[in-house]
Formats: C-alpha cells, sequence, structure tokens
C-alpha cells in the first residue's frame, strides 16, 4: 500500500477527538500524528543515550522504557486508526518519564527544567483528547509541579549533582524538540480552529441571509430595513390538523421534511429567501433581502414550483397531504429579531395580505393578489375568482395563477 493510501485508510478510521472536519482536516491529524511520534520516539532515544553518556544511567534507563511504550503506540495506530487511544497512551506515559526524570536527576536545576514538557503535553491533548482527559492530564502536571517544587532540597539532597553538560542537554533538547513538536501541533490547533470557524458560519448562513449574517457579525443593536418592492409567498398544507390524527409522529415529520425540503431546494435554485416554517406552515419572500427587478416573476415561479414538487410528491395516493398558497408583492420591513436563537423575518401589510390569501385559496392553486397579476399577465395565465372579503383587508379581488 503507497503511503497516500495508507494515510486515506487512516483518515477513514479515525476515532474521534475535537479535530474532526473534511477529509483533509483528517489526513493533517494523520500526518502529524505519525510525525510527533516518530519525533518522540528519536527524541527518548537520544536523551537515553545522552544520559547513559554522561553516566545518568537510572534517567537513561527511564528514557528507554518510554522509548518502548512510544514504540507500541505506532503500530497500534497504524493498525487501528485510533489516533485518540493511541495519543492518550503516548501522553501518560510522557508524564510518567517527565516526573521520573526529573526525580532521578534531583530536581528543576539537576534536570535542566524537564518536567516543562508537560506544557506540550497538555497542548497536545487539547487537540485530541476529550475535555475531561485534557483537563485531568493538566492537573496532574500542575499538582506533579507543585509537589515537587517543595520537594527540590531534599530531591537534589540525596545525590551527587550530575556534569554539569545534563542539565544544559536537557535544556537545549526541550527547546529544540519543542520547536520541531508544537509547531505542527499549532498548525492542527489552528487547522481546529479554521474547521470550527467554518462550521459556525455554515450554521449562521443556514438561519440568516448571508448579507444580514454580515451585519449581524460586524454591528450591534437592531438590524432593520425597508424594502420598497418585494414579493411574499404564503404556504399552508391543507388539512394537516386531521391527516397528523391519522399518522404517526415519525410519518408526519418525515411527511413534513420531504415536503420543506424539496421547498428550500426550489428556493435555492431560484433565489428566493425562505423565511420561516410555523407550524405546516412556510413563508418565502423574493426581493429580500438583495433587491431584485424580477422579484414578482420568481415569487410566482417558486408558488408553482411548489404546486408541482408537492404533486408530484403525492403520486396516486389519495391521502397525500396538499397545499394553499397565497402571494402578494408591495413594500416590507424586514430585520432580526431577539437576544438568542437569531431569525430574519418580514412584515407590513404585504405579509399580512399574502397570509390572507393564502387562508382564503383554494387547494392545490396558487392565489394571487391583484398586484400580482397585474404584473405577471401575459407571462402566466391569470384567472379571476372573484371578490372575497379578507380579515383585515375588506373586500379584495383574487386572482388564480397557473402556467
Amino acid at each position: 500500500m503507497s503511503s497516500n493510501g495508507l494515510i486515506d485508510r487512516l483518515a477513514d478510521k479515525l476515532a474521534g477527538g475535537r479535530y474532526m472536519g473534511l477529509l483533509e482536516n483528517r489526513r493533517r491529524m494523520v500526518i502529524t500524528t505519525i510525525w510527533l511520534s516518530t519525533v518522540s520516539i528519536l527524541n527518548l532515544l537520544v536523551t537515553g543515550a545522552v544520559l547513559f553518556v554522561l553516566d545518568e544511567p537510572n534517567a537513561g534507563w527511564a528514557a528507554m522504557a518510554g522509548t518502548v511504550a512510544y514504540l507500541a503506540s505506532v503500530p497500534y495506530f497504524l493498525a487501528t486508526g485510533n489516533n485518540v487511544r493511541a495519543a492518550g497512551w503516548v501522553l501518560i506515559v510522557s508524564y510518567v518519564n517527565n516526573v521520573a526524570v526529573h526525580v532521578i536527576l534531583g530536581g528543576f536545576a539537576n534536570s535542566g527544567g524537564y518536567l516543562a514538557w508537560g506544557i506540550i503535553v497538555c497542548a497536545y491533548a487539547v487537540i485530541v483528547q476529550s475535555r475531561r482527559f485534557t483537563v485531568t492530564l493538566t492537573a496532574l502536571y500542575v499538582a506533579a509541579a507543585v509537589v515537587l517544587v517543595f520537594l527540590e532540597s531534599s530531591l537534589s539532597a540525596g545525590r551527587v549533582d550530575p556534569e554539569p553538560l545534563v542539565p544544559a542537554l536537557l535544556a537545549a533538547d526541550f527547546f529544540v524538540a519543542s520547536l520541531v513538536m508544537l509547531i505542527p501541533a499549532l498548525d492542527q490547533l489552528f487547522s481546529l480552529l479554521a474547521v470550527e470557524r467554518d462550521r459556525s458560519e455554515r450554521l449562521l448562513l443556514n438561519v440568516l441571509p448571508a448579507s444580514i449574517a454580515s451585519r449581524l457579525k460586524e454591528e450591534s443593536g437592531t438590524i432593520a430595513e425597508a424594502y420598497e418592492a418585494c414579493t411574499v409567498v404564503f404556504a399552508d398544507i391543507a388539512g394537516f390538523t386531521e391527516h397528523s390524527r391519522q399518522v404517526s409522529a415519525d410519518s408526519l415529520v418525515a411527511e413534513l421534511n420531504e415536503i420543506f425540503t424539496a421547498f428550500d431546494s426550489l428556493a435555492d435554485r431560484l433565489g428566493v429567501e425562505k423565511i420561516k416554517t410555523i407550524g405546516d406552515g412556510y413563508m418565502a419572500a423574493s426581493g429580500v433581502p438583495k433587491p431584485r427587478p424580477d422579484h414578482i416573476e420568481a415569487a410566482c415561479e417558486m408558488a408553482l414550483g411548489m404546486i408541482h414538487t408537492v404533486g408530484e410528491l403525492a403520486g396516486s395516493n389519495q391521502d397525500a397531504l396538499n397545499i394553499r398558497i397565497g402571494v402578494h408583492t408591495g413594500p416590507a420591513v424586514g430585520g432580526v429579531i431577539g437576544s438568542s436563537k437569531f431569525t430574519f423575518d418580514l412584515w407590513g401589510d404585504t405579509v399580512n395580505l399574502a397570509s390572507r390569501l393564502e387562508s382564503s385559496g383554494v387547494v392545490g392553486q396558487v392565489q394571487v393578489s391583484e398586484a400580482v397579476a397585474s404584473a405577471v399577465n401575459g407571462k402566466y395565465t391569470i384567472e379571476p375568482a372573484g371578490t372575497k372579503d379578507l380579515k383585515g383587508e375588506g373586500p379584495t379581488p383574487v386572482f388564480l395563477l397557473r402556467r
């Protein structure tokens, strides 16, 4: 198997941690994991060899024991892809090795601050381990450092000072290895932050239009805007309440999800903005938040497309859900309300009349106002449907829109 094939296989099998996401991010984690394991093994081998040469065999054996433990994690990771367990084992071994070498050499001064390895160990734990593991390991390092500060005189008094080269080389080893190991670890951390930022951006764009989301990130206070010309589409499931009594909750939600997901795709294709869903109702608007000259035609296409979509989903099922749709055009006010769970909404007579046209409409038909009918007459078939007494509007001429 090629190196790229191995990396891709391990990327697919990664056990998790907080650094998940796109394949490229997972591949980077695999490469960094292998790199850090290799560097850690070589570093401990060199450290152990130096300690033996400088007549510190006990500390040298402690480093070699750490090397063996590190070596065991590499084939395990290559075989399973379980980066969390493999890295967790390496981090625990690092903790034990750091404390052991510190104690054997007789304290901070004699070991060249070898316990400072804990900074790198805890930083890497942030990336690949759970919060509980990271907090526990960090607490152990802090506790060990505090205890060993009080034991410093006892540790150094019980032994002959090591060769002056020992603390100097260990300090230099810590500095150089820190650069070699910390740079890729920080690269992973910054990539993780980028992944989380992208995820937050996508979530924000799922609930707010892009232009409104940008303003919300840059501005404080109320976000509101008047739109001189837009077209509102209201759709509502006919007989939904009665239908909900006849089917299971799972089936009901599945039906609504299928219909509304199809509406979302239609809105994206036509450039119409989905405003919200209210129970079994669906509201969309054209010409907001970005004005467009063909907002009425786009809204009509949306409405007719919704009728066609529901018809296709229903097929020959006589008990399938059907809809009524109302469309009106005119000015409206839009903005973001609330201090949490932000929503972009529209208000005004245009919204109210579109809602009344829907509620008084005909099942399976698009009912539009006179303003819409006049604007698209000749482009679509317009059928007068009389005058209806709409709540809050009074006697209002209404029309049915067809292709």
